[in-house]
């Protein structure tokens, strides 16, 4: 009966960790290219890294070219759609108290550039 709560509380757990992809996926869908942040509240005390999630392909970027406020990404991987996802460092961003607006940037492999711009509510 244990193994069997166990089994079935690693399930909904790892339920909840694809459900946060799916969602993140879903709130950049589209054909015009997109981002969020996540968490979409910073909270100084408690968050160290925000993820940038965009419905851009992966292999369509340089990873190293990738940028957040001019800060560089600590992580760069493909979601579980193969949109690109990138880790940054709250301590970089210089980040403080209020409504803040973040532009994520980077490079094509083709070369051009793009930027995009989000909302960041920092306590």
């Amino acid at each position: 009966m244990r193994r069997v709560a166990v089994t079935v509380a690693v399930w909904i757990l790892a339920s909840l960790g694809l459900g946060g992809d799916l969602g993140a996926n879903g709130a950049v869908d589209g054909s015009t290219a997109d981002m969020m942040i996540s968490p979409p509240t910073v909270v100084l005390a408690k968050v160290s890294q925000v993820t940038v999630h965009t419905n851009i392909p992966l292999s369509t970027v340089i990873p190293a070219s990738l940028t957040l406020d001019g800060v560089a990404a600590s992580g760069v991987w493909a979601d579980t759609l193969g949109h690109l996802a990138a880790r940054f460092e709250v301590a970089g961003l210089g980040l403080a108290p209020g409504v803040r607006t973040v532009v994520f940037a980077g490079l094509f492999v083709d070369g051009r550039e793009f930027s995009m711009t989000a909302e960041v509510r920092v306590r």
